[in-house]
């Protein structure tokens, strides 16, 4: 494991993911080293850049030693893991133990990469595919500056590098991380030192929080590949294995999930993966992803009565009466028209199959437009049903309300299977 430029509370979190490692090794034979380097990844950063090159090439020897004194047979499971800077630092040792010592590394996991210096540079002066047989990359914090004016832009890359890129919330922007500074201080003791690096480090530390968290193995953690992550929202990537939109494990599990696409014929030669997938704020950060597609109904009443524009939102109810909690189906208010259908992904927390959805609608009133008043009756729009897909458990269910009752404003309206009758 490599730690990072200029990273002090970063040793408490690669302890913990050290510990994750050997609590969950299921044979108790695994071995964790550090490798430290914190005298050569201090200011300024252009000097930190090109020690790197050093640093691998000495961690290459370290490691071509390990192999000779216990006799290993290939280094297929040597496993490095690198943070930001450290990232690249396992991409030299790549190359340094190939060109050194005609070896290959098993794996890199390369955790918000840094982008200053490297993003669209040669393959040979950054992490790549060539370093190891897979390299999966962890991309949390890849906003350019501009975008995030007055806040601190990104400090990891955008650019897919690997195998397999994992893009958790889009690959930016992760959940809880755009809270206030003084919530950050007050979880430091009221540190106000480190709690303004948790505030301005959120993002580009997530990556080790989400990769200790699915060790474990405690819920599913799993993306799927897509163009981009709009696509991925829309509900245009949530079929598993079809149209090359292949469903990745996140985490230890990632390269057998990767080699069995390969094995079983899925994939027929190896390519690039960019996937995507929805993340919490806390841990346990892993989320079940459910497509939801609402039908408009285009009866009588539906089409006398019009569209509505607001927000629709859904939670899912468990056998055991979990809950998702509440999803929002989009960032902003839509416009719902009878005979149209809407569809869109949103994450919650597992349940299993789904039993009952819960539907509630925040309509929105505009005072300047006599259309949106609603003086008379209560804002509603006529679902017919809705049709919930699961990409963990890989089910689809319908769900109707009761009598075609409509969805009524600012109130949970239930949806179940057995309201939908068979010719619906």
């Amino acid at each position: 494991m490599k730690r990072g430029y200029e990273h002090g509370k970063l040793r408490n979190r690669v302890h913990d993911l050290v510990h994750a490692f050997l609590e969950n090794d299921p044979d108790g034979t695994a071995s964790v080293m550090i490798i430290d380097w914190r005298k050569a990844s201090t200011p300024p950063y252009t000097q930190c850049v090109a020690d790197i090159r050093l640093v691998g090439a000495i961690t290459a020897h370290v490691i071509h030693m390990l192999y000779h004194e216990l006799g290993m047979r290939n280094l297929d499971k040597v496993h490095l893991l690198g943070h930001s800077l450290g990232a690249h630092v396992c991409g030299y040792v790549g190359y340094y133990v190939q060109r050194d010592f005609g070896l290959k590394l098993g794996r890199i996991t390369g955790m918000d990469p840094a982008e200053p210096m490297f993003s669209d540079t040669d393959p040979i002066v950054r992490l790549d595919t060539s370093d190891a047989k897979f390299v999966d990359i962890i991309h949390t914090d890849a906003t350019p500056w501009v975008e995030r004016w007055p806040r601190p832009g990104g400090l990891g890359m955008y650019q897919a590098i690997g195998h397999v890129d994992f893009y958790p919330n889009g690959g930016n922007n992760q959940a809880g991380c755009n809270d206030p500074m003084q919530k950050f201080i007050n979880k430091q003791n009221d540190s106000f030192f480190w709690g303004f690096q948790e505030f301005f480090g959120c993002n580009h530390l997530r990556c080790h929080q989400l990769y200790t968290d699915a060790i474990p193995q405690r819920c599913p953690f799993v993306a799927i590949g897509c163009e981009s992550y709009e696509k991925f929202l829309a509900g245009d990537c949530f079929e598993c294995d079809e149209d090359g939109h292949y469903c990745i494990d996140f985490g230890p599990n990632a390269w057998n999930t990767y080699r069995r696409l390969i094995e079983n014929g899925v994939m027929i030669e190896p390519r690039p993966i960019r996937a995507y997938m929805i993340t919490g704020d806390d841990a346990p950060f892993c989320r079940t992803h459910y497509k939801v597609i609402m039908f408009v109904s285009e009866s009588d009443e539906s089409l006398v009565h019009g569209g509505e524009i607001g927000k629709m939102a859904v939670e899912m109810l468990g056998s055991q009466r979990e809950r998702s909690g509440r999803m929002d189906l989009s960032q902003e208010p839509l416009y719902f028209e009878p005979g149209k259908n809407y569809s869109a992904v949103a994450a919650g927390k597992d349940v299993g199959m789904p039993k009952r959805a819960f539907l509630s609608w925040e309509y929105k009133t505009n005072p300047m437009n006599p259309f949106t008043w609603r003086v008379m009756n209560t804002p509603r729009v006529y679902v017919a049903y809705i049709v919930v897909q699961t990409l963990e458990h890989r089910s689809r269910q319908k769900f109707c309300p009761l009598n075609e009752i409509p969805v009524k404003a600012d109130q949970d309206n239930e949806f179940r299977e057995e309201y939908c009758s068979k010719d619906s």
